[in-house]
This record gives structure tokens, sequence and C-alpha cells, in this order.
């Protein structure tokens, strides 16, 4: 076990003794701020208690300085993280509804915060409550095991995830925390394929390994072999990163489709037979129905590739139009950055007398809004790698860029 996770489980351990070592009405407290999941005000929380029939160790009514107290202490045992406005601790209010769900103590605090809704009270900001909702009710199909209704709830989730960063957020964080331990439910295939298909996809740009997340998709698709075009091209993609050729080739199961078309090539590559790539890549490109993402976009580099390889007339032909193709697809900032590496190599092979840099090449990007923007995106070391061998008189050969994957793709 890393140190990393050895420190969350250390974390979590901790927290559930402290959770455990509550009173009842100290326990609730906390098991509604978690539910509720967002801030709520302390007035909120008092009627809360008060539909439960919650009440002090004296037997009488939480009031405002009583509830006080509790907060506070509630506080210092770190399994909440705002007293004024009660929030839940992140690290710990999903973990804290599996406890109580254990305990058999969630389905009342779960049917009260309901029927609060049905009376018109907002449980926490307006402009959050139906989201609030969505994600509260997400989230107890889960730990009631209704794993129909979780799916259910989730594909109607996912039609707003590119419009609602919060809602966006909520899911990945509660899909993140419930998928390792020591959370013991499952979550169906489609949800699985939804986040690893994400974490895949942005690690063809960071050569993160991802081990984990590939070996559930890997399983899924053996177990059912029923996956998106771009599903099988983004496992195909990390089959050929790993070395297994045989098992990308195995997915290649329509040879005329274009999205097997560039599996193909990218299989031809790496294997060294350039005009079979190429010629996979250019009948893929020139496909009317093409959809442009980011392992097209990363198919476009190797074809790239292989043409300056080439150093031919007509694959510098090749190369113009393939420009012209790129001018005319939305890019993201990592592409612009890869790109701007081959116009150097290309310009490079057409003046002889420009000697350019391929080191410290690095502008602004987004390719993964809010996350590790202090990381440059690994696949433009690679490229950089691979300029630096072409342009100093050193002869290009595939071992260069097994060497570069390996050094990306540490053991886990």
């Amino acid at each position: 076990m890393s140190d990393q996770k050895q420190g969350h489980m250390q974390n979590i351990n901790t927290l559930r003794s402290n959770f455990e070592k509550l009173t009842y009405p100290e326990q609730s407290i906390v098991l509604i701020i978690s539910l509720v999941n967002f801030s709520m005000t302390r007035t909120i929380l008092l009627k809360c208690l008060v539909k439960l029939d919650v009440r002090t160790p004296k037997g009488t009514r939480f009031q405002g300085h009583t509830l006080n107290q509790v907060l506070s202490r509630l506080i210092s045992l770190n399994l909440i993280s705002n007293a004024n406005y009660p929030t839940p601790n992140n690290d710990f209010a999903d973990y804290a509804l599996q406890i109580a769900s254990e305990l058999n103590i969630l389905e009342p605090i779960a049917e009260m915060l309901e029927n609060m809704e049905k009376e018109g009270y907002c449980l926490t900001d307006k402009k959050l409550h139906e989201m609030a909702k969505k994600l509260r009710r997400l989230r107890l199909a889960y730990f009631r095991k209704d794993y129909d209704t979780l799916e259910q709830l989730f594909s109607q989730a996912k039609r707003t995830l590119t419009q609602d960063y919060m809602i966006k957020h909520g899911l990945e964080t509660f899909i993140h925390n419930v998928s390792q331990k020591p959370f013991k439910g499952d979550l169906p295939d489609s949800i699985k394929i939804y986040y690893c298909h994400k974490k895949l996809l942005d690690s063809i740009i960071t050569l993160e390994p991802c081990h984990k997340d590939f070996e559930v998709f890997q399983s899924i698709y053996n177990k059912s072999k029923e996956f998106s075009q771009e599903d099988k091209l983004i496992l195909g993609l990390h089959y050929l990163y790993r070395g297994q050729f045989d098992e990308a080739s195995a997915l290649v199961s329509q040879p005329n489709n274009y999205e097997d078309l560039f599996l193909k090539g990218w299989l031809a590559y790496i294997l060294g037979n350039g005009d079979e790539c190429l010629g996979c890549f250019k009948i893929a490109l020139n496909n009317e129905n093409i959809f442009h993402n980011r392992v097209i976009n990363v198919a476009i580099f190797y074809c790239l590739a292989e043409l300056l390889r080439q150093d031919s007339s007509d694959s510098f032909d090749q190369i113009h139009n393939l420009k012209r193709f790129v001018n005319g697809i939305q890019k993201e900032d990592w592409f612009s950055d890869a790109f701007k590496i081959f116009e150097k190599a290309i310009r490079s092979r057409l003046e002889p007398s420009y000697h350019p840099s391929f080191n410290n090449l690095h502008t602004h990007y987004n390719y993964m809004p809010g996350i590790n923007r202090e990381q440059y995106p690994a696949m433009i070391k690679l490229f950089n790698a691979l300029g630096n061998a072409w342009f100093k008189g050193d002869s290009y050969g595939h071992l260069n860029y097994y060497d570069v994957f390996e050094k990306a793709d540490p053991d886990p």
C-alpha cells in the first residue's frame, strides 16, 4: 500500500473511531449534515432535530447555545468542517453514511429530510437545493444497494454534467470515494465505465499509468464485449502503451470501420510498418463521419511522426494536407503545444539552416481544468524527446519511442 493510501486509511479509521464515541444526538447531527452534503443554517438543523425528536442528554430540545457546543466539539474531532453554517467534512461524509447504514440509523434521517422538503423546507442554499436533492437520492441508492435506481439516477444526472459544475464535482467526488476502501458496495458497470473513460482519456495525455482504472475497464470489456467505438479505441491505445500488441489487434473487429482503422494505424506505427500506418490514417481521417476528440487528435501526431520519419517529397505533401485538416478542427491547448513541436520539425526539414530547440516549450494550457495546473502534459515531453532525437543527428528508431514510454509508466 502506498504512503498516500496508508495515510488515507489511517485518517478514515481515526474519524470512524471519533464518530463511534459520540452520543446518539451527536451522531445524528453529523449524519444530518453529511446527508445534506452542503452548508445549511443552524435554524434548519434545529428543525431537523425537532422532526427526529433528538434531544440533549438532559432530555430538552436543542437550542442555539446547546447546538453550538456540540458543533464546536464535532469541529474539534474533524467530523464536520464549519460550525457557523454546518458543513460536512468531505473526507468523511460518505463514510459516515456507510457507518449509519451498517448501524441501521440512516433511514430515519433520510425519511425526515425527504418529508421536510415535501413540507416546503429548503435544506441548503436555494440555488443548490435541487442539485443537492439529486445527489442525496443518488448517494442513498448506493448505500441502500439499490443499484438499478442508482444507475437510473446517474443516467439522469449525467445529462447535465457539462452544464452544471457542482453536480459534476459532487458526483465525481462521491464515485471516487466509494470506489476505494473501506467502502463495501459496488457500482454498476455503466458508472465504472464513465469514470474510467475519463481517467484513461486524461492519461493518454498525462501518461499516468492508471493501472487500477485500466484493469476495471479491461475486465468490463472482457465480460461484456459491448463497448462504444471510442471506449474500444481508448482500451486499444492503452494496450499499445503497455506493449500488449496482440490484445490491441484483437479489438479490430471491422477492418474497414474508420475507428478500427485508427487502431490499426497506431499498431502499424508502433511495429514499424510505416506505409500501412499512413494508409490506415489517411482513410480514417478522410471519413466524413469522423468525431474529433482527444483519441483522434493523438492519432494525428502518430501520423505526423511517421510522415516526418519517411522524409520524402510525397510525405511532405501529405503533411501539408494534414496541416490543413488540423486548421479546421477544434484544438485543446495541449494539442496546440504539441503541434508547435511538429511545426518546428517540419520547418527544420525544409530549411537545413534552421536549428530549433525542443526544450522548455511551455504555454498556458487547460486540458484538465482545475486539476494539476502546475504539471505539464507528459505527452508534450514525449514529443520534445522525439524532436531532440530527430534533429541532433541521431538516427530515429522505434526503440527511442519505447524508452520514453517505459520512463513514463513506472511500476504502481
